[in-house]
């Protein structure tokens, strides 16, 4: 344990570490504080390393442990009724309380448990959705054409406040606590058919996932006001580390109660795993609770306070006289390339795609993709809010090459790139990107859209990376075929 608590400490450490000094950089060249801030921003970075070491340490014993075995045990009921049932709940109570979109549901205007609401219905929905498209072997590709081309046309009819926030909402429903359990969920899900493409129903549960609230969302706000899809994120300026810390504390508790509470029915009523197996995923529990709320109170305490700050700056420098363009452009490029590696949820998401693919997509390859794709897509979302873009053009030029790869790729890279979508938007977006980017507009709500942006980038990167891979395939195939054609000896025999 000791062992495998250093080689996380040392990850989390170089993970973290490049936006901290960027960070540092900043407030130095473009958004001076005050001394004692370096103090608080200092712990914070600790608590930051030091939860998502213990994070990823307490996912691997507990978590995926806990989803891997609900899912198989659902799968293995055979009663289509019960196993919907079961994953609508799972998908709601999981959602309910997922720390970001607690996060982002205190930035929203239109209600804190309204929103919350709304999305963790969608999420059930479309969880449930999941099981009914892997039992009859509905094609993903298909799925998502529909599902993203109705988002597309409906928003049309929807008021433009609420489309950012939409979009945002499919987007940090799958996070730190609901990642890796549902990783894992879809691993045991797969037994439901046994066979060589297997593979392809591991991946694509988050994904479907996260089209839910869209859908949620969209309707719910065909009823709403206008007037209500502004941003609040100056009333979280207030906190301190000990705030944060009973905040984070409480948030977390909350959203680990229902995962503990299903899992042991579970385990009462069907699983019935042995108690060494049950002690160590209590551990794992602790160690998860304890680096989940270091984490969340090191982003809240250090992170917003100095993004948003550092976005009021940028503005005030003339951002939209485009002067402050100068540092927007290179400072969102590194941003998004540092960014990602700070995310616990990627770290999960990397290492299970390097093993449920046998080594054809390598970690280092997931990370490098996610974060040139992140750099990019913060880049654009700042763009859009400088240059009034409409998110709907933006999401339109997106998604639609996303779909159109989703038949070209294989399935497994389709499913993989979509769910990376919702998995590289997850804290250090909610907790730094939109706070900064609402500063950069001025304080206003201009900013929402921005993780959804950052959600169809990332599906678009690894779309490409599926391309390529497809491509280099067909000429490797090509190449040794046409070797064959040449070791064929051809014999003549002479009948005369």
């Amino acid at each position: 344990m000791i062992k495998e608590f250093n080689s996380k400490i040392k990850e989390a450490f170089w993970s973290v570490m490049p936006i901290v000094l960027l960070v540092m950089l900043l407030t130095i060249w473009v958004a001076p504080v005050e001394p004692k801030f370096y103090i608080t921003f200092g712990v914070s970075s600790i608590f930051l390393i030091v939860g998502m070491a213990l994070f990823n340490v307490g996912a691997d014993q507990s978590m995926i442990e806990i989803g891997a075995s609900i899912g198989s045990t659902i799968s293995k009921t055979k009663k289509l009724k019960i196993m919907i049932f079961c994953t609508f709940l799972i998908g709601f109570l999981i959602t309910l309380a997922e720390p970001e979109l607690l996060v982002i549901s205190e930035q929203v205007g239109m209600g804190k448990w309204l929103f919350v609401m709304t999305v963790s219905l969608g999420v059930g929905v479309f969880l449930a959705l999941s099981i009914i498209r892997t039992v009859f072997r509905v094609n993903l590709s298909f799925i998502f054409a529909v599902c993203y081309a109705l988002i597309l046309v409906i928003a049309f009819f929807v008021q433009p406040e609420y489309l950012p926030i939409m979009f945002d909402a499919g987007s940090v429903t799958t996070s730190s606590i609901s990642v890796p359990f549902l990783l894992s969920f879809g691993i045991g899900l797969a037994s439901l058919r046994v066979s060589k493409n297997s593979e392809d129903d591991t991946f694509g549960l988050i994904a479907l996932s996260s089209v839910g609230p869209i859908f949620s969302v969209m309707i719910v706000s065909l009823f709403l006001p206008s007037g209500l899809g502004g941003s609040k994120v100056s009333t979280l300026l207030d906190q301190n580390l000990w705030q944060a810390l009973i905040s984070s504390t409480k948030e977390v508790a909350f959203s680990l109660s229902p995962i503990i509470i299903i899992f042991f029915i579970f385990q009462i009523t069907l699983i019935k795993l042995p108690m060494r197996k049950i002690i160590k995923i209590c551990v794992g529990l602790v160690y998860t609770f304890v680096g989940i709320v270091m984490f969340l109170t090191g982003v809240a305490a250090g992170f917003l306070p100095v993004a948003y700050n550092l976005g009021i700056a940028i503005h005030e420098s003339t951002i939209f006289g485009y002067k402050g363009l100068h540092l927007l452009i290179p400072l969102n490029l590194l941003l998004g390339l540092v960014m990602i590696s700070a995310e616990p949820a990627v770290h999960v998401l990397k290492r299970q795609v390097e093993e449920i693919t046998n080594g054809k997509i390598k970690q280092n390859a997931m990370l490098i993709t996610l974060s040139i794709g992140t750099a990019f897509s913060v880049l654009l979302a700042t763009l859009r809010i400088v240059f009034d873009i409409p998110i709907l053009v933006i999401m339109i030029v997106i998604y639609v090459p996303c779909i159109v790869l989703a038949f070209i790729n294989p399935k497994v890279f389709t499913a993989i790139a979509f769910d990376s979508g919702g998995i590289s938007t997850g804290s250090m977006g909610v907790s730094f990107v939109l706070p900064m980017l609402t500063g950069v507009s001025g304080g206003g709500g201009n900013a929402f859209g921005t993780i959804g942006i950052m959600a169809g980038v990332a599906v678009l990167a690894i779309q490409i990376i599926g391309l390529i891979y497809t491509i280099k395939l067909k000429k490797i195939e090509v190449a040794e075929r046409k070797k064959r054609i040449k070791q064929i000896t051809i014999i003549e025999y002479d009948i005369l």
